[in-house]
């Protein structure tokens, strides 16, 4: 049992220190204060949505502001496609711009925002796309969560699913598009797909 509780002190105190130190795990950092099991992973059943909102939570998903980290390219560079081809706009594709600024998401948004509305009608959540937080949402507070908690994790969960759907097909679209382009001799291949 000592041993045992020794290993747990010596890993709570590196993930302490990783997630302060860690430019990977700025996101995550944000998301967790204290070494515990989050509520969601208890009460989102749906596996989909849960994996979903588990990657937004600690990066590891495939946004841009993520896959760019990889191919080395500059933070200021790792650009939202929707965004450059419809706004021609240059926002960085991270976690924030999924869940409150992209115009792909307006109506997973609007959507999102009246099924929170009618939970906590009453209450002092966030329910719109400005101070919105997914993250405040579905962290652990020291209690147990309620049921309007439980559904709002779920709803949240699910909303990520969806985005993260319409951003898979629109990317997807893009790749179609430009290779019919190419077969055509229309376009010459993106460098950055």
């Amino acid at each position: 049992y000592v041993i045992l509780k020794e290993i747990k002190t010596s890993f709570k105190h590196h993930w302490e220190s990783s997630i302060k130190t860690s430019k990977k795990l700025e996101k995550y950092s944000q998301v967790k204060s204290q070494f515990s099991r989050e509520h969601y992973l208890d009460h989102v059943q749906n596996y989909k949505d849960r994996a979903n909102l588990t990657r937004l939570r600690i990066s590891a998903h495939r946004l841009e502001v993520e896959t760019g980290r990889y191919k080395n390219i500059p933070r200021e560079n790792r650009v939202c496609a929707w965004c450059e081809l419809t706004l021609d706009t240059n926002s960085i594709e991270n976690e924030d711009h999924l869940t409150k600024e992209c115009d792909l998401y307006a109506s997973h948004r609007r959507k999102l925002f009246s099924k929170l509305n009618r939970i906590y009608s009453s209450s002092n959540i966030p329910t719109t796309s400005s101070n919105f937080s997914f993250i405040e949402i579905t962290t652990n507070s020291e209690s147990t969560p309620n049921n309007n908690q439980i559904q709002a994790m779920r709803i949240i969960a699910r909303f990520l699913t969806n985005c993260l759907n319409s951003r898979e097909k629109f990317l997807e679209s893009i790749k179609v598009s430009d290779l019919q382009k190419q077969s055509t001799g229309n376009v010459l291949p993106r460098a950055s797909q």
